[in-house]
């Protein structure tokens, strides 16, 4: 049993290696910027804010790099080797834990380097903005958890990189879809658009009411896309 799983690991992170490479680079530099923004501005009020702005954008930038599809499905459509793996001893349970547990691990890998990033930055620059990131962290993950759970659906349907074309083409419409409508949707910020300090005190406000959700609202998400892409399999097997 544990063969396999050791197996199914080393198989994803071959495959999505030079991907994971180049995310955890350019999100290491961007937190070198943050760093050195901080040494060129000090401890000016102004440049407080766009501190903590910028530790906001790091914790979305990094929940969504780590949360999304490191494309080894569309790499094992490519070398077919998804029909090959049916004749195999795999289970559905197996590829799913295997392909979960890469997901939880790049996850847990971003939030270490956001969290720990903010915490040295609102050491330094005397603010305190770790909260709102965590939350903030956390929230996005969920997010792109539920939107992958969505776009799986298709994407693990296919059988051949035709078809993954197609379903992926339908997956990305009905999330432009559902992207669209929730933008054309009316919510009153009542913020001051070229007002930093009113768009950042905004956002902890939203952050700090969403506090108590983050932590089952990414449990849930998880527990969503894990069903999704089980059943994805399972339906695939039959």
């Amino acid at each position: 049993m544990m063969s396999k799983y050791k197996s199914l690991l080393f198989r994803e992170l071959l495959i999505s290696r030079k991907h994971n490479i180049i995310v955890l680079v350019l999100v290491l530099l961007y937190v070198a910027l943050i760093f050195l923004a901080i040494n060129m501005t000090g401890e000016q009020d102004d440049s407080q804010s766009v501190i903590m702005m910028q530790c906001i954008i790091l914790a979305t930038i990094t929940s969504v790099v780590a949360a999304e599809d490191n494309e080894v499905v569309k790499s094992d459509i490519k070398t077919k080797w998804r029909s090959y793996s049916y004749a195999l001893p795999i289970t559905a349970l197996e590829k799913t834990v295997s392909r979960f547990i890469i997901r939880v691990g790049m996850i847990s890998i971003g939030a270490v380097i956001c969290f720990v990033c903010t915490a040295v930055v609102d050491k330094l620059c005397s603010v305190s903005v770790l909260g709102s990131v965590i939350t903030i962290y956390f929230i996005s993950v969920a997010l792109m958890m539920l939107y992958d759970a969505l776009y799986s659906g298709f994407i693990l349907r296919a059988r051949n990189e035709k078809q993954y074309k197609r379903y992926a083409a339908i997956g990305t419409v009905i999330i432009f879809v559902v992207a669209k409508f929730i933008s054309n949707s009316e919510f009153n910020f009542d913020v001051d658009d070229n007002n930093l300090p009113d768009i950042l005190n905004y956002i902890i406000h939203i952050s700090e009411s969403l506090s108590l959700w983050a932590v089952p609202a990414i449990i849930a998400a998880l527990a969503v896309n894990f069903v999704v892409t089980i059943k994805s399999y399972e339906r695939r097997e039959n």
